[in-house]
């Protein structure tokens, strides 16, 4: 769910990697505002340039991950058989990586799943290079003859970028979750044992994107109460003012109440709630990450009718220090925000749902309290199906 997700260029400045502005003009100014993250290994033998750290998935297609690698010829050259691979690599992990689950059924299940890794070579160059990007184009001519530029298309449907606030109570637990890391490295092979000293590993994020031109009808559901003592109901219906938001948008809720019975209705409680499924190790959370109580528009004396709107703004701050509540992947130094709701298509099989390591959902309840002799009758009328779908749609940014 969630709010517009800040921007790569937004966050730059507290990368780890440095943003370098590419082109000069006279005096040496830039000459357009183009910036891209680099990075060199601890040899200072090779540097990477990406234009971003966030790339968007819109459900059926993700933003190739492109840059390029500034390569110290001569330290290639000193072992025989040495060149440049680029690694783009995926997991998902709940609690500690080492710890493993046994299942009633004896089937052990490790905390850490691999879901993707992708191996190129960059230098030597092979023959079958993709096109250039733009932004290749600019930092090979910036760069010189010694860069060379490769390309990951990372696969659609695969897992998003989300952390797991706080798995565990200490404070220096790192926290579960779905991760992409970039690599660029030297090697004689592939799958030689990367070293430190000559590696750049470089963290990502895949982020949901939607297009506001999905927007459906505006989800509704109703619900009706029989109380005992009462020969009619009370009849309610929930409303959504639209079917998809974004980071900091403000969600309207309309009720209407028709309370043909006997009891009188005092207060309302709204809430949204955040459903986190990791689905490899079958464990579900759910956090409260908005609420709002009100007694607007009430008493709903019997025999009344009430129709209000209600506003609440789901915000991290609210609940930042909540267990296992799932964020927006986090970079180093970068705020983050609520996760944002996963694009389960239809079509999906089993295999592909797993591979998509935590599905986040959203969830509205309406909470009634009814006045029920010295008692407050807590009633729940909770937004399945319609109002769920529509709180899935929850995306990081609009797509332009």
């Amino acid at each position: 769910m969630a709010t517009v997700g800040a921007s790569a260029g937004a966050a730059e400045a507290k990368s780890s990697g440095k943003p370098v502005a590419l082109g000069k003009g006279k005096a040496g100014r830039p000459t357009y505002s183009t910036r891209v993250f680099k990075k060199s290994s601890p040899n200072g033998k090779l540097t990477a340039y990406v234009g971003r750290r966030d790339f968007f998935d819109d459900g059926y297609k993700v933003d190739i991950v492109d840059g390029v690698v500034l390569v110290d010829p001569e330290y290639i050259k000193k072992a025989e058989g040495r060149k440049v691979f680029g690694q783009l690599s995926s997991h998902v992990s709940f609690g500690k990586a080492s710890i493993e689950t046994v299942y009633d059924d004896g089937s052990i299940y490790s905390f850490k799943k691999e879901l993707l890794n992708l191996t190129v070579q960059i230098y030597p160059p092979n023959n079958d290079q993709p096109p250039k990007t733009k932004l290749q184009e600019r930092l090979i001519r910036k760069l010189g003859e010694n860069a060379y530029p490769f390309q990951f298309q990372i696969p659609s449907g695969l897992a998003a970028s989300v952390s797991l606030n706080k798995t565990f109570t200490e404070d220096r637990a790192k926290p579960g979750g779905v991760e992409y890391l970039l690599q660029t490295f030297a090697a004689t092979g592939p799958t030689e044992k990367i070293e430190k000293r000559n590696s750049i590993p470089l963290a990502i994020k895949k982020l949901t994107a939607l297009d506001p031109s999905l927007q459906k009808e505006q989800p509704q559901t109703d619900a009706k109460k029989s109380f005992w003592g009462s020969s009619y109901p009370v009849n309610i219906e929930a409303r959504l003012d639209r079917y998809m938001y974004c980071h900091g948008d403000e969600i309207v809720v309309h009720l209407n109440v028709d309370n043909r019975s006997n009891k009188t209705i005092k207060s309302a409680t709204i809430s949204i709630r955040q459903l986190a499924d990791v689905v490899l190790f079958k464990e579900t959370t759910k956090h409260a990450v908005a609420t709002l109580s009100s007694e607007s528009g009430f008493p709903i004396n019997p025999s009344s009718h009430m129709s209000q709107s209600f506003s609440v703004v789901p915000n991290l701050q609210d609940c930042s220090a909540k267990v296992n509540l799932a964020v927006d992947g986090q970079l180093k130094h970068e705020d983050t925000n609520l996760a944002s709701s996963t694009i389960v298509r239809d079509d999906y099989t089993d295999a592909q749902k797993e591979d998509l390591g935590i599905i986040v959902n959203y969830q509205m309840k309406v909470k009634l309290h009814v006045a029920f002799g010295r008692w407050v009758l807590i009633w729940n009328v909770r937004a399945r199906e319609t109002l769920d779908a529509a709180v899935q749609c929850y995306g990081d940014q609009y797509i332009n």
